[in-house]
């Protein structure tokens, strides 16, 4: 058994799938602060508000899910920025966005 392979998803409201994430470092680069308790945490959560690529984004609902099985990323759908390298993944992370 596999331990936990995270892709983390950026999906606008109105259905475009604008990014996903398979590294850490890629994550922090849309500018997330660490919180004043400790520097090594990061939360990012539903209010939050970042920037990535030319746009600022609020965070409006938060899905996880769990695979039965590890999933090779494909070239399948739409991820708008393209950013990092794509990993194999059993659980999925969505960050539901819209405009801020």
């Amino acid at each position: 058994m596999a331990g936990i392979l995270t892709r983390i998803k950026i999906k606008h409201v109105q259905g475009a799938d604008i990014a996903y994430f398979y590294e850490k470092e890629i994550l922090d680069q849309i500018g997330l602060i660490p919180t004043d308790f400790d520097t090594n945490e990061t939360f990012f959560n539903v209010g939050d508000e970042f920037e990535f690529g030319e746009r600022r984004y609020r965070v409006v609902n938060i899905y996880s899910k769990f695979f039965n099985q590890i999933h090779e990323p494909h070239d399948y759908g739409v991820n708008i920025y393209g950013v990092g390298e794509q990993q194999p993944f059993n659980f999925q992370i969505t960050y539901e966005v819209e405009n801020a």
